[in-house]
């Protein structure tokens, strides 16, 4: 696994794993997961997602991640809403009312579109959580330069090296403590206001039993 592509996953992390842990509390032990995959919804402002991000976690360590174009997905026999006559994409699934049933498809949908992978877990997040952290931490270098990157800079990325300048600075923002708690409350305060939708609520539960926090990024 190439540098770039583990602090693409790592800041993924930073962003989405803050809220997980956030909303079971941080708390520490329980039993060991061994290889899981979970699938990171991140969405525009319509609710709508145009990529998402496949996780792979084994023995607690991130081991892989693709990023994936949500076009052309399609859910196998669920309608779309607004249009009986086509089924449901994975672009709009999660512009559904209910966020945790639109979740829900948007999952079925991956693994319809892609044999042999089971998802163990899924979570949206809003552009606003994303906005929030990045507020949160305050000043962002990439090396000796000060960036100000938008949350559109990461749910609509046009390339990975166009986000790697991020990633790099939200990683160190994410190594300092009082960059990271003032991260790690935004992420908080934001999923209490639904702007993080999780299913299903026992894994990441357990995945934030399993796990230090900081043991994903090793």
């Amino acid at each position: 696994m190439n540098h770039r592509t583990k602090i693409f996953m790592a800041v993924l992390f930073v962003i989405f794993m803050t809220s997980i842990v956030a909303a079971f509390g941080g708390i520490l032990g329980g039993d060991d997961l061994t290889t899981q995959n979970v699938l990171v919804c991140p969405v525009d402002d319509s609710g709508a997602c145009n990529v998402a991000f496949l996780i792979s976690i084994e023995n607690g360590k991130i081991s892989n991640y693709t990023s994936v174009s949500t076009e052309g997905m399609d859910h196998p026999t669920v309608a779309d809403p607004n249009n009986a006559n086509e089924k449901l994409s994975f672009h709009d699934a999660l512009t559904l009312d209910d966020k945790e049933q639109g979740l829900n498809y948007a999952k079925e949908i991956y693994e319809a579109n892609n044999d042999g992978v089971t998802i163990d877990g899924a979570a949206a997040v809003d552009s606003k959580i994303i906005t929030d952290v990045i507020a949160a931490a305050g000043t962002l270098k990439d090396g000796d330069n000060v960036i100000n990157p938008t949350a559109a800079d990461l749910i609509s990325p046009s390339s990975l090296d166009s986000v790697k300048p991020i990633c790099d600075a939200l990683l160190n923002a994410a190594k300092d403590p009082q960059q990271s708690g003032a991260m790690y409350n935004a992420a908080f305060s934001d999923y209490k206001s639904g702007d993080v939708t999780l299913t299903p609520h026992g894994f990441f539960a357990k995945l934030a039993a399993s796990y230090v926090f900081g043991g994903l990024f090793a």
